[in-house]
């Protein structure tokens, strides 16, 4: 499934669900397998693939799936509206980028 569908999903259930627990363990879940599909960059060292788990920020809280659909087609509009530009923020723009062009 792409990053994008998986947001749109993900955040369609959230808003759906009422319980407080049955929220936060969805979005931890949910969080989980961003983490483990989402978050690898590729890269060819000495003829070999190697991946690299990329870490973000966890600034964006509750609202990273809001993040994702927002920001998908356009990666480099979260730098302007971001005051930062930590290696995190770059992290996860490269992470839209990659998993948009997959």
């Amino acid at each position: 499934m792409k990053l994008l569908d998986f947001a749109i999903q993900t955040q369609q259930r959230l808003n759906k669900i009422k319980d407080g627990q049955l929220f936060a363990t969805f979005f931890i879940n949910s969080l989980l397998t961003f983490y483990r599909d989402y978050t690898y960059e590729t890269k060819i060292v000495k003829e070999k693939e190697i991946k690299s788990g990329l870490v973000i920020s966890c600034a964006h809280g509750i609202d990273i799936f809001k993040n994702i659909i927002k920001y998908y087609d356009t990666p480099d509009l979260y730098k302007e509206t971001n005051s930062g530009n930590s290696e995190y923020e770059e992290n996860f723009r490269k992470i839209l980028k990659i998993n948009k062009n997959a």
